[in-house]
């Protein structure tokens, strides 16, 4: 698995460099061996906030038999940027929590079959599934574990895993599709001991 989280506003420490799944800063003279943060404090609780990505994209991948390896971006981002994304993407000009651009085009939701004849969907090196990229909107992030009573590790934990299944072709366009996402969401992070 490889994935690449970068921030451009500081929600989980100092860094605004690339950082990959092994926690090596990727700068031009190649990686260097630093954290993204060794911790988020929050109160009596702490996280790390590298494990906590690679465990929740592990449970979402793994709940769908995923058998591939796979790779993804996120970007943790601010108002006016994922703003803009929305705009020049959805056509709706506002601020929201979380975007997913799927790189696949999955015919049925966490369907691999069809998957492995389109070789645009796999890394030529890595040969890893190229599942897209997940835009977080850290102030929306933030505000929300607030107005909901929870953690920040759980609204992160939260608007990933509902970004990955996105990534995977789940969507939440009609009330049948959100009910089946909304209980697949909740059981990955019901089995990552995440709750409300």
């Amino acid at each position: 698995m490889t994935f690449y989280v970068e921030e451009e506003i500081s929600l989980f420490g100092e860094l605004t460099d690339m950082v990959n799944a092994e926690g090596q800063r990727q700068t031009a003279e190649g990686p260097r061996r630093t954290k993204l943060t060794d911790t988020v404090n929050e109160g009596a609780g702490r996280f790390c906030v590298v494990a906590l990505t690679r465990s929740v994209i592990e449970a979402v991948v793994g709940s769908e038999g995923c058998p591939h390896e796979v790779q993804l971006n996120i970007l943790l981002t601010d108002e006016a940027t994922i703003q803009s994304l929305n705009k020049d993407t959805r056509g709706v000009d506002a601020v929201t929590d979380v975007l997913s651009f799927p790189a696949c085009p999955f015919t049925a939701a966490a369907d691999f079959h069809n998957l492995a004849d389109n070789a645009g969907c796999f890394d030529l090196g890595s040969k890893e599934l190229i599942l897209g990229d997940i835009v977080i909107c850290v102030p929306i992030l933030l505000e929300q574990a607030r107005a909901y009573g929870h953690s920040i590790k759980r609204e992160y934990a939260f608007l990933l895993c509902h970004s990955l299944f996105h990534l995977l072709g789940y969507d939440h366009a009609d009330a049948n599709a959100a009910g089946i996402m909304e209980k697949k969401q909740e059981a990955v992070l019901g089995k990552l001991g995440i709750g409300r």
